[in-house]
């Protein structure tokens, strides 16, 4: 069976893509993106911290003793 399409009717919108962030946003984006990084990071540092033991003087271990 043959099947005829006469007319075709669409619509299509074409956006700059450079034009959807203003650079001021883009820069906000980044500038939270950065924060957020560091907070993590911070958060497994001290989640480490919290489970390792320390000696009085704060360094990891033994203190160097054999």
């Amino acid at each position: 069976m043959d099947i005829i399409i006469e007319e075709v009717t669409s619509t299509i919108r074409a956006v700059d893509g450079d034009a959807l962030l203003h650079p001021n946003t883009i820069a906000k984006l980044i500038h939270a993106a950065i924060a957020a990084m560091e907070d993590k990071q911070a958060r497994e540092k001290r989640r480490r911290a919290d489970a390792c033991p320390h000696d009085d003087d704060g360094r990891d271990g033994d203190g160097g003793k054999d």
